[in-house]
């Protein structure tokens, strides 16, 4: 049987599976190419035409784009096979690198664009220090205002960490660029060139890296700053240079925001990232900062736009997602473009091809403020603001008791501010947009209560020890977990709110839908009931062991990852529903793409604490399954396979070789099938295999597990026919039991492992039970001295 915690706690610990929706941004038109996508640009003739450059595996595309609703292909340059295709404009003229083959340098004229068009590769041999080499491939191009191409990780360089860039001079000749300088400092995988200083993304450095280029054949390096998650991907300057955007590619990273407006003294002022698909390994791509506006391809998000007109309070204001497929991975939007004089943004899909966007670009109503102690005038530290709006949104005070926040439209609304030490506070107020509307909150302190916490056995009532205790804040939706030590006695200091608890231990059931306030009792008994259940919100003492070298079988909330078909999860993107809590048990959960940290190369192995079964009834094992693998082109051999063992004896009971596709329905094994001595302890063991340097993704998660008598149909069918009437069932504290033309003296209920929860005596026909036992289901006994026996189950929720 399930048991689902309260409402409440369930919405804290699980995500917020809210999806990216589209917002201020309207769809033009949607072209779909051949091949995947990559990336995009845009182009507009001397006769005032805008165009859209699209970049695929195989080619780059330019589409027409006189009636937007309709692109017209105008030309298809096919080139060496490429996963990076990146591209760049200057003076009638297009620039295509590639980061694979040896296609050079692609240069498109675009001075008879609509009539017929030529082109080349270009692979020069150039000279970097005292080496010569054929230029063949480059990660990424930038083109500057004064029409100096910069050409981020060419193959010229021996050593992949000196990759900086080369500077190639269009402007004398376009058709034939001119090599002036190089820069070797480090790999630049993307640059951006204003004014003479370059900004160069250094991603395996994990820094952005400056450097003073008025010397084209001796870059000087000026300053470098880390970026908040060590692997920057990309980086664009506000328009006035005092700040700098950049991305990290990588799962959950941020768009951080820089103040560069003293370059010795680099400052990261704040880090933005989706609240709607937070934790689920969405990657930003590429950003762009446009009037004041933060323009970014964040892959399966689609394309974001910020606010950045306040650098130090990024706030989202628009959103169109191109991708339908999972969260995470880099499947969905590439590139966004968004310089065209008509204000279309051109955003490219990798597999859904050219979108066509119009924006409605309004900045955001931003939101700032002080909030203090009523009493003491201090400042409070880590107060969450929240805008109660359709939009998600977020605020938090920093030190000196200062917060800033904001959402995309305008109006009245309801703000609350909340601290796990503060009384809530709620204030209506009147936002508009691009007006910092200023708030200031005093709050008032909890009282403090000090609270003596018991676990016992329900049926002895004893005291238990080493139990696990989950206490939620029901205002600040906040949660900890406390050990109980050794009397089976937890002291504490509470605060006059209310909270909802969990309690539990292995070889007991937990005890769920607490609901506690100190002010009303000082001292609460919570009483447990023997079983077998974990659904991993508590750390029970499972064991990992094994050989694989990584993806080892580990706790926690999962971040999903997405396989190569784009929309299946390999590991899973949520834990079992209905279930306690919102973790489980998987291997890995490093997130990102979904070789990064599945099993490889050996097996790993997850083993149970010992379970001893002492009911009278036949076990069942049950628990929820999640399974995936996918072929690298070989045989799919990858297993999971489910064993029970008593140290002696070892059987397998369960086993999967393919996909499940989502989380199974429970799975109940009986385990009377299995000869097991089971008046002695057995542990049950989940063990998966990646058959070494078979390169297959292989993962496996488990949830829901527990063990239980006879199934209850069969329990249910034994006892369709009974004589009794039992109201309410399910049962609460208190129900009645009647029957008719019978004479029973003593009432009796046993849990479903045998164990006797409550007795009393009866007379006439009826009796009115009042009991407190564990949500579950039960078994109530009539017996009269005649013999005559009669049996029912009882539910409790």
């Amino acid at each position: 049987m399930r048991i689902v915690l309260g409402f409440i706690f369930l919405a804290f610990v699980c995500f917020n599976i809210k999806a990216q929706e589209n917002l201020n941004i309207d769809l033009v038109s949607t072209t779909s190419i051949l091949e995947t996508g990559n990336d995009v640009w845009g182009y507009v003739s001397p006769e005032g035409i805008e165009y859209a450059i699209i970049g695929s595996v195989d080619a780059t595309y330019i589409y027409n784009l006189s009636d937007p609703a309709n692109p017209r292909q105008v030309v298809r340059v096919e080139g060496t096979y490429s996963t990076w295709r990146d591209m760049k404009t200057w003076n009638e003229h297009l620039y295509v690198t590639t980061d694979a083959g040896g296609d050079g340098l692609l240069i498109v004229d675009l001075t008879t664009l609509e009539d017929s068009i030529r082109h080349k590769f270009w692979r020069p041999d150039l000279t970097v220090g005292t080496e010569i080499s054929r230029l063949r491939q480059a990660h990424n191009i930038y083109i500057d205002e004064n029409g100096y191409a910069y050409l981020a990780g060419p193959n010229v360089m021996s050593s992949r960490d000196d990759r900086g860039a080369i500077i190639l001079d269009l402007n004398e000749d376009p058709w034939n660029p001119v090599h002036v300088g190089s820069q070797t400092r480090a790999y630049a995988h993307d640059l951006f060139v204003r004014n003479n200083i370059m900004y160069a993304s250094e991603l395996y450095e994990g820094e952005l890296g400056i450097y003073d280029v008025t010397d084209k054949a001796n870059p000087v390096f000026i300053n470098s700053t880390p970026t908040s998650f060590d692997f920057t991907h990309n980086a664009w300057p506000s328009d006035d240079g005092n700040y700098v955007f950049t991305t990290d590619e990588r799962g959950n990273a941020y768009v951080d925001a820089f103040d560069i407006s003293d370059i010795n003294d680099i400052k990261l002022i704040d880090s933005y990232r989706p609240l709607e698909t937070e934790g689920r390994g969405v990657i930003p791509h590429n950003a762009h900062y446009h009037n004041g506006f933060l323009v970014t391809s964040w892959y399966t998000d689609g394309i974001v736009v910020v606010d950045a007109n306040k650098p130090d309070n990024p706030i989202k204001v628009g959103s169109y997602d191109t991708y339908s497929g999972p969260d995470g991975g880099f499947e969905g939007c590439w590139g966004a473009y968004p310089f065209l004089p008509s204000g279309l943004i051109l955003a490219s899909d990798r597999s859904n091809g050219l979108f066509v966007l119009q924006p409605k670009y309004e900045r955001a109503c931003y939101l700032e403020g002080l909030v203090t102690d009523i009493e003491t005038g201090l400042p409070i530290n880590g107060v969450t603001v929240e805008i109660i709006a359709d939009q998600l949104n977020d605020g938090e005070t920093d030190a000196t008791g200062n917060y800033k926040s904001g959402i995309a439209t305008d109006g009245l609304y309801t703000v609350r501010y909340s601290h796990p030490d503060y009384i809530p506070e709620e204030l209506k107020v009147t936002l508009e947009h691009g007006v910092v509307t200023i708030q200031d909150v005093e709050m008032t302190a909890y009282t403090e209560i000090p609270v003596e916490l018991s676990i016992v056995d329900g049926v002895t009532q004893q005291n238990i020890a080493g139990g696990q205790v989950i206490i939620l804040d029901l205002d600040q939706l906040t949660s900890e977990v406390f050990m109980v030590d050794s009397t089976g006695i937890l002291n504490l200091v509470m605060q006059n709110k209310d909270y909802e608890i969990v309690a539990g231990k292995w070889g007991y059931r937990y005890k769920t839908n607490i609901l506690y306030n100190p002010e009303d009792k000082a001292t609460l008994v919570i009483e447990l009931y023997e079983g077998y259940e974990d659904d991993f919100v508590f750390d029970y003492g499972w064991t990992v062991s094994g050989d694989a070298t990584k993806g080892v079988w580990e706790r926690g909330i999962p971040i999903g990852t997405v396989g190569p078909e784009g929309n299946l999860y390999a590991n899973p993107n949520r834990d079992l529903e209905e279930d306690l809590g919102s973790q489980c048990y998987q291997t890995g959960n490093g997130g990102g793409t979904a070789g990064e940290d599945d099993v490889d190369d050996g097996i790993t192995i997850l083993t149970s604490p010992e379970i001893l079964y002492t009911g009278p009834y036949s076990p069942t094992l049950e628990y929820s399954v999640w399974f995936y693998t996918a072929s690298s082109g070989g045989p799919t051999n990858d297993t999971l396979f489910v064993k029970i063992t008593n140290g002696i004896q070892t059987y397998i009971i369960d086993q999967y070789f393919e996909n499940t596709f989502n989380w199974t329905e429970p799975v109940q094994i009986r385990l009377e099938d299995y000869p097991l001595n089971y008046d002695q302890p057995f542990r049950v063991i989940f063990e998966v295999s990646d058959q070494a340097d078979s390169g297959n993704l292989v993962e496996a998660a488990i949830d829901g597990f527990e063990v239980i008598p006879v199934s209850l149909a069969a329990e249910e069918e034994e006892f369709i026919n009974s004589e009794i009437r039992i109201y309410p069932n399910p049962i609460r504290s208190r129900f009645t039991v009647e029957w008719e033309n019978q004479s029973f003296d003593q009432l009796s209920i046993t849990d479903m492992l045998g164990r006797r929860v409550h007795t009393q005596a009866v007379q006439g026909d009826s009796a009115n039970i009042e009991i407190s036992i564990a949500p579950g289901s039960y078994i109530l006994t009539l017996r009269g001295n005649n013999g005559q026996v009669e049996s029912s189950i009882i539910i409790k929720d």
